[in-house]
C-alpha cells in the first residue's frame, strides 16, 4: 500500500524541517510518496527539502518503511488549496491526506491509518486524533465522532466541532469520485472537500494520535469571521448540488442520459448563478458541478 502525502508551502522554514522529518520517519509496510508544492519560497525552503532528498538517497531511512520518495514541485500558484490540488494531481498513491507546512504528524501515524483500512476494506476515509502545539507545550486532542448527515449538511466547522483536515486520510478513489478539493477557495477548502466526501462515503473516528496542529501567530485558520464567509457559500452551494444531484436520479427514470445531463447542467447553473452569485454577492468564481454523466452512472451502477 502507498501514501501520497502533500504539503503546501511558502517561506516556512521555521517549523518545515519538523513537518518532513515527520512524514519521512514513518515506520510501516508501506510506501510514501511525499510531495511539496512550494510557492517559490524566497527562504530556505528549496534548500531544505534537498536536503532530505540527500539523506533519503544515503538510506538514512532504509528500513523504516517499502521506501519513500520526496517531489519538489516549485511554481507559482492561486492559494494554498491551488497548491494542494496540483500536489493530489500527481500523486500515485492508494491513499491519500495533506499536511501543512507548520503541523507533523505522531509517531506510528501512517502504521495507524494503514492498518485501519486493511481491517475496515471498506470504509474510505477515515480521522484520528489531532492533538495541539503552542509555544512549545503539546496537549492531546478529542477522537470527535461525526454525523454523516451533518456533514452533509455543512454543520462541522460552521454550528458543531471542526473536521480537523491535519488527522484525516482518505483512498484515492474517494477524491475522484468527489471530484477533489475546490481550487478557488481561499480559507474553507477542507470544509468543502468533507461535504463532497460525505455524498459517498462516512468519516470513521480512530482513537489513535494520528498528528499535531501548531497554534500560533498570523495563522490563516485564525481568521474565522473570513472563514465562516467562505464556508457560508460553500454551504449553500452544496445545498444546490445536493438538489442538482436529486434531480438527475429523479430524472433519469424518466429521461435518456444525455438528456438528464444536459438539463441538469442548466438547472443547476441556474440556481447557482442566480441564487448565490447574483443575490449574495459573492464575488470570485466558483465551479459549477460539471459531473452530471459521472454521478449518473455511479447511482446506477453504469
Amino acid at each position: 500500500m502507498k501514501l501520497s502525502i502533500v504539503t503546501p508551502t511558502y517561506n516556512s522554514e521555521e517549523f518545515l524541517r519538523e513537518t518532513i522529518e515527520s512524514v519521512v520517519s514513518q515506520r510501516g509496510d508501506f510506501e510514501v510518496e511525499y510531495i511539496i508544492v512550494d510557492n517559490c519560497s524566497s527562504d530556505t525552503t528549496k534548500d531544505i527539502v534537498a536536503s532530505f532528498q540527500k539523506r533519503i538517497l544515503l538510506k538514512e531511512y532504509e528500513g523504516n518503511n517499502k521506501g519513500i520518495k520526496i517531489i519538489f514541485d516549485s511554481v507559482s500558484d492561486n492559494g494554498m488549496y491551488d497548491a494542494i490540488a496540483r500536489g493530489l494531481s500527481r500523486s500515485t498513491g492508494d491513499i491519500q491526506a495533506w499536511i501543512n507546512s507548520d503541523d507533523y504528524y505522531q509517531d506510528d501515524a501512517f502504521k495507524t491509518v494503514v492498518e485501519t483500512f486493511k481491517l475496515f476494506p471498506d470504509k474510505k476515509w477515515i480521522k484520528g486524533i489531532t492533538s495541539y502545539i503552542s509555544e512549545g507545550l503539546e496537549s492531546e486532542g478529542t477522537a470527535w465522532t461525526y454525523s454523516r448527515d451533518l456533514i452533509m449538511l455543512g454543520a462541522y466547522g460552521r454550528e458543531l466541532y471542526f473536521i480537523q483536515q491535519d488527522s484525516v486520510f482518505w483512498k484515492r478513489e474517494l477524491y475522484n469520485q468527489s471530484e477533489g478539493i475546490d481550487r478557488t477557495l481561499k480559507l474553507a477548502g477542507d470544509y468543502s472537500l468533507w461535504l463532497r466526501f460525505s455524498r459517498f462515503a462516512e468519516l470513521i473516528t480512530i482513537e489513535k494520535k494520528i498528528s499535531v496542529f501548531r497554534r500560533r501567530e498570523g495563522q490563516k485558520s485564525q481568521d474565522i469571521k473570513k472563514y465562516l464567509s467562505e464556508a457560508k457559500i460553500v454551504k449553500k452551494r452544496n445545498f444546490y448540488e445536493s438538489v442538482h444531484l436529486f434531480f438527475i436520479i429523479m430524472s433519469a427514470k424518466i429521461l435518456p442520459l444525455k438528456a438528464v445531463v444536459k438539463v441538469s447542467r442548466l438547472f443547476f447553473n441556474y440556481l447557482f448563478v442566480k441564487k448565490v452569485v447574483l443575490e449574495e454577492g459573492f464575488s470570485f468564481k466558483m465551479e459549477s458541478l460539471d459531473s452530471a454523466e459521472g454521478l449518473w452512472r455511479y447511482y446506477h451502477g453504469k
